[in-house]
């Protein structure tokens, strides 16, 4: 496979670029203390901020990729740093088996924490979450036996006294976690959670389960916590439930806020910095708890995304840039001029049989049925209009039909990709998505600060290969998910004319190609059921003319079955075969766009009894 191959080698490049850096980063400071230049005061201070560097990826891990605001992060360092001295000191464990089956435990307190909490949302989220560094506080000190009381206990020397071993081994381990998280997110896993943080309902709608990502997050982020612990309790040698106090906690997410929320390497930067100013400033006593703040407040006066906002510092960009090494554009395509296959592509639509077989539908919010008794059947290839005045129910028919709310009654059964009927009605987005239905939404509901490339491929994450571990350390097989799903996204940005754009951000695309994206996205899944809700929303009479043709070929190309919400009567009347018209949530008329247009119900639905008249 010709892109997999070019994805191998420019991965080669990237890694013996990366561990030049790294080397760099660790033999430096080791030379400079042999020759006298960093005392031992400065590496231990140098060490800290690689732990503390480590903590603010681990809250930015949930608060800027992940979108989860947590006030308890310092909680798992205090788990991770007693696990790790407790394993060494009164176990008897080498040291890296104790840092190992610490970093074990604060990763299994993640999950068991997080399985809870995480149905949480919001300022409720952020109490719990406060409320557990609390109560881990409150643990350690009542634990006087294993952890030494409010006072804490020391361990005696692991690398507190040997300050050029701390530092080399705290570099060294956060020059790998750096490296193996950037493999992590660049990866559809790290997509999959970046589009939970930016639309919970677009990624669920997109074959994402949200729970999971959120957990993914969640854990990962106790992981690193753990691995800082371990680390703290070696360089440090003394460990106290202070450690876990919610003032804690807010200093890294200072560090985040500070670095840019969902830029890791600002997050470090700023945990360097300011570990390093802490100590500077307690030379100026008197003044130390207001010069600090008031840099704080000026920085996020001024800057208020951050030092980096959500920019990353690549050593391999600017390598490219210093040797003139442009980015290659992706690779042509053999199919480019053709229809994109996505992966998930369905067979040849059969117009015989049912795909979608609808049976009194109805939903009821409190005393209030929104859709009462919806029927309706749609065959392989149809393309359906679903009308009626505002507040009819249309959209809330599709938030059935997509699985957003479960009806109070009826049945919905749908034909899959493999030709196959099931009972869906209790089935969350995903789940359908994955089966072969794909939508799109009245409000454009795209990965806003995402490219525009990448809210594709998060559209082809349910085709993925590849495990976390080949994402992890890029094995072949996840190279070849990468250059696959480059591949489709680029067929298929090239199809919707929106090719040039690929590495913009998707809000700074105009509406009318936002649209575009968002039916380019919705296609990427490979369904065999499209339901757009009012695609045509805010376009002008040429967008809507583009769109019409657009609508018609991806029906034909794509092998389609389409249910189409819109008020533009020209659209509906100029491509659905059939129209189904609806009325305070009940069906009113169904058939011909020529019989729609004449029935006596639907005009007195729109124009009121006197136009019957």
């Amino acid at each position: 496979m010709p892109l997999a191959s070019s994805a191998a080698g420019e991965t080669r490049r990237n890694a013996l670029i990366l561990t030049v850096v790294g080397l760099f980063c660790i033999l430096v400071p080791a030379a400079f203390m042999r020759a006298g230049i960093v005392d031992a005061y400065t590496a231990h201070i140098i060490a800290m901020g690689g732990i503390n560097a480590l903590m603010a990826i681990a809250v930015n891990m949930i608060v800027g990729i992940t979108g989860l605001l947590t006030l308890g992060q310092a909680g798992f360092l205090c788990i991770g740093a007693y696990s790790c001295l407790i394993f060494k000191v009164d176990l008897g464990f080498p040291l890296p088996a104790a840092c190992a089956w610490a970093v074990v435990i604060t990763t299994v307190a993640g999950f068991l924490i997080g399985f809870p909490v995480l149905k949480l949302t919001g300022d409720y989220l952020a109490i719990v979450t406060l409320g557990f560094g609390e109560i881990i506080r409150v643990v350690f000190i009542n634990l006087k036996r294993l952890t030494g009381g409010p006072n804490g206990r020391s361990f005696g020397t692991l690398l507190s006294q040997n300050h050029e071993a701390a530092l080399l081994v705290v570099t060294v381990v956060l020059i790998l976690v750096v490296a193996l998280l950037q493999n992590f997110l660049r990866s559809t896993y790290g997509r999959a959670i970046m589009a939970c943080r930016e639309d919970e309902i677009a990624a669920n709608a997109n074959g994402i389960d949200i729970f999971r990502y959120k957990m993914t997050g969640f854990v990962i982020a106790a992981f690193i916590a753990g691995i800082a612990g371990s680390l703290y309790a070696m360089v440090v040698g003394m460990v106290q439930p202070a450690n876990a106090a919610f003032l804690r906690s807010i200093d890294y997410l200072i560090y985040v806020v500070l670095g840019g929320m969902g830029s890791m390497t600002g997050s470090i930067l700023a945990a360097y910095v300011l570990t390093y100013l802490q100590e500077f400033l307690r030379f100026l006593q008197d003044y130390r708890l207001v010069i600090y703040p008031l840099i704080l407040f000026f920085v996020m006066l001024f800057r208020p995304q951050g030092l980096l906002g959500m920019k990353e510092f690549s050593f391999v960009r600017t390598w490219n840039r210093l040797t003139r090494r442009k980015n290659a554009p992706p690779p042509e395509s053999e199919a480019a001029d053709g229809a994109p296959v996505s992966a998930a592509k369905p067979a040849p639509v059969d117009s015989s049989r049912a795909v979608l077989t609808v049976e009194n539908l109805s939903i009821d919010f409190g005393g209030l049925r929104a859709v009462n008794n919806f029927s309706c059947c749609l065959r392989g290839g149809e393309l359906v209009g679903l009308i009626g005045p505002n507040g009819a129910g249309k959209t809330t028919v599709f938030n059935m039909l997509s699985g957003v709310y479960v009806p109070t009654e009826g049945s919905i059964r749908f034909r899959d990709k493999n030709g196959l009927e099931h009972a869906v009605g209790a089935m969350k987005p995903f789940q359908l998505n994955r089966r072969g239905i794909a939508r799109t939404f009245q409000n454009i509901r795209l990965f806003s600060k995402l490219t525009v490339e990448d809210n594709i491929r998060i559209a082809l994450h349910s085709a993925r290969r590849a495990s976390p571990l080949d994402a992890l350390f890029r094995l072949p097989r996840y190279l070849e998910d990468e250059a696959r799903m480059l591949d489709e996204t680029t067929r298929l940005l090239r199809l919707f004319k929106i090719d040039d754009k690929r590495h913009e951000q998707a809000r700074n695309l105009p509406y009318g190609e936002q649209r575009k994206l968002e039916i380019a996205r919705a296609l990427a899944s490979g369904p065999n059921l499209l339901l757009l809700d009012e695609p045509a929303a805010g376009m002008n009479p040429q967008e809507t003319e583009a769109l019409m043709a657009l609508i018609s070929f991806a029906r034909k190309e794509f092998n389609l079955t389409i249910l189409l919400i819109e008020h533009d009567m020209h659209l509906v009347m100029g491509i659905c075969e059939r129209i189904i018209v609806l009325d305070y949530g009940s069906i009113i008329a169904e058939g011909a766009p020529e019989e729609i247009r004449s029935n006596p119900a639907v005009i007195k639905a729109y124009l009121g009894e006197e136009a019957v008249k």
